[in-house]
C-alpha cells in the first residue's frame, strides 16, 4: 500500500512540475515576443447597422475584406497583406427568356510597412504594396423558341476576364479603442497594369459564332479613406 502511495505522490509531483515549467515557458515566450500581429476585417456594414445608417448607399471602393500585418515592437517595420474576394450568381427572366450572371473576383496585396505612434490612442502606418487582381464576369442569355421543345433555343454568352498587377504606396490611420481592439481607415495610390479579354458566342439551331478580343491597360488609381477596418491586436 505504501508503495502505491509513493508512486501516486511521484506522479502528482511530476505532473505539477510539468505544468509549472509550461507556465514559465509561456510567460517567458510572452516576455520575449518581439513582434505584434494585427488581423482586421472590413466593418462598414456592421457600423452602419449599429449607428442606424442602413439607408446609406455609399460605395466602398476597396476590395480588401481582410488585412493582416506583423510589425516589430522595436522599429514598427513589418509585413502587411490584404485579401478580398466576391462570388455571386444571379438568375432572372421567364421560362422562354433566361439570363444567368456569374461574378468571381479575387484581389491580393502584400508589402512592407512601418507603424508609428502619434499619441496614446493613435497609430499611423505607411508602406509600399504589390497587388494582383483577377476579375471574371460571365453572362448567359437563353431564349427558348418553343417551350414544348427546349432544344429549339438560342444561347448568347459574354465573358469578361481582367487580370492585373499593381504597385504603389499606402497610408493607414488607426485608433486604439482598447488594448486589443483598433479601428482603422486607409488610402492608397496604385499604378495598375493588365489586360481584359472578352469572349462572346452565339449558338442557335441554324447559326453559331464565337469572337474574342483583348486589350491592355495602364492606370493610376487613388482609393480614398472610406473603408473602416475592425482590427484585433495580439
Amino acid at each position: 500500500m505504501s508503495l502505491k502511495f509513493a508512486f501516486l505522490f511521484l506522479f502528482c509531483f511530476s505532473l505539477n512540475n510539468c505544468f509549472s515549467q509550461s507556465e514559465k515557458t509561456d510567460e517567458s515566450e510572452k516576455k520575449e515576443r518581439t513582434a505584434t500581429t494585427y488581423l482586421g476585417v472590413q466593418a462598414n456594414q456592421l457600423i452602419r447597422q449599429i449607428l442606424n445608417f442602413s439607408n446609406s448607399n455609399s460605395v466602398i471602393d476597396n476590395p480588401y475584406l481582410f488585412i493582416y500585418s506583423v510589425n516589430s515592437k522595436e522599429t514598427g517595420v513589418g509585413f502587411s497583406s490584404g485579401l478580398g474576394f466576391s462570388v455571386s450568381e444571379i438568375a432572372d427572366g421567364d421560362p422562354s427568356n433566361k439570363r444567368e450572371t456569374k461574378i468571381n473576383n479575387l484581389s491580393l496585396r502584400a508589402g512592407i510597412e512601418k507603424k508609428s505612434s502619434i499619441g496614446k490612442k493613435w497609430l499611423i502606418s505607411w508602406g509600399f504594396d504589390l497587388t494582383h487582381d483577377n476579375l471574371k464576369n460571365e453572362t448567359i442569355n437563353t431564349q427558348i423558341f418553343d417551350l414544348t421543345n427546349p432544344s429549339n433555343k438560342s444561347v448568347a454568352s459574354t465573358k469578361n476576364t481582367t487580370s492585373s498587377w499593381g504597385i504603389g504606396p499606402r497610408f493607414t490611420l488607426n485608433f486604439q479603442v482598447t488594448n486589443r481592439i483598433l479601428l482603422a481607415t486607409e488610402a492608397n495610390y496604385y499604378y495598375r497594369f493588365g489586360s481584359t479579354t472578352t469572349t462572346s458566342s452565339i449558338t442557335s439551331p441554324n447559326f453559331a459564332s464565337k469572337n474574342e478580343s483583348s486589350s491592355d491597360f495602364t492606370r493610376f488609381q487613388f482609393t480614398v479613406p472610406a473603408v473602416i477596418y475592425l482590427i484585433v491586436k495580439f
